[in-house]
């Protein structure tokens, strides 16, 4: 198992979070308390860049969702950008591309967000 890197840019307005590894069942918890702390704050716009995400669990797509909804629900945007082409099929074989705001470079996702 791969260790998960996290790191957070915080700019006005906007939360960038950028993941290095693998959201496991050992890692899952990390990644949850990291975006747990963002995602409930009002009006936050979070951007997830996935670009070093090697591997992701059925618990990680499940936190996706709810990350997406809990900053609507404060009045604030998730977005996701930057997946491998795997991790992108599986979203979109899960049916998450109808929930989550996906783009394919952190420019792109900026723009919009």
């Amino acid at each position: 198992m791969r260790q998960l890197d996290i790191k957070v840019e915080e700019t006005p307005g906007t939360s960038l979070v950028i993941l290095d590894g693998s959201v496991d069942q050992a890692t899952v918890e990390h990644f949850r308390r990291v975006l747990d702390g963002i995602c409930g704050r009002d009006g936050v716009k979070v951007l997830l860049d996935c670009q070093g995400l090697s591997y992701a669990s059925s618990n990680c797509f499940g936190l996706l969702a709810k990350y997406t909804e809990a900053c609507k629900k404060h009045g604030g945007r998730f977005v996701v950008c930057s997946c491998q082409n795997k991790l992108r099929m599986i979203i979109e074989t899960l049916g998450l591309d109808n929930v989550l705001t996906l783009y394919d470079t952190r420019e792109e996702a900026l723009k919009s967000i």
